[in-house]
């Protein structure tokens, strides 16, 4: 009797020759050593052209508003912004958006 071979997918970005051993090594390393009391793990913002950056837009006309990276769109140029007023998702030139900080991110973005 023969069996059949069941299919498995592979996950995204994992290529034909790929081990799916090497998946484990991309996970988040575990923090070095405890917290002592009263001490926060600081939460890093991505930096660069990644998901979650937070941007400021320079042009077009969604002109000075505050966003949030949601996508990328490389063959293009091109970057889904999620706005901080109103919510809305507009896509930009990657070359017209300038990287912010956080703070002034949380100062600046719900202004008016």
């Amino acid at each position: 009797d023969v069996k059949p071979l069941e299919h498995q997918l592979r996950p995204k970005g994992l290529g034909l020759g790929a081990d799916r051993s090497a998946l484990q090594g991309l996970e988040a390393p575990v923090p070095k050593r405890a917290l002592k009391p009263g001490e926060e793990r600081k939460v890093e913002q991505p930096t660069g052209l990644a998901v979650g950056s937070l941007v400021q837009i320079e042009k077009a006309p969604h002109q000075d508003m505050y966003g949030k990276i949601e996508g990328l769109d490389p063959d293009n140029a091109r970057v889904l912004v999620k706005l901080a007023v109103g919510g809305k998702v507009v896509t930009v030139s990657q070359y017209t958006v300038r990287f912010v900080e956080a703070e002034e991110y949380d100062k600046y973005s719900k202004d008016l």
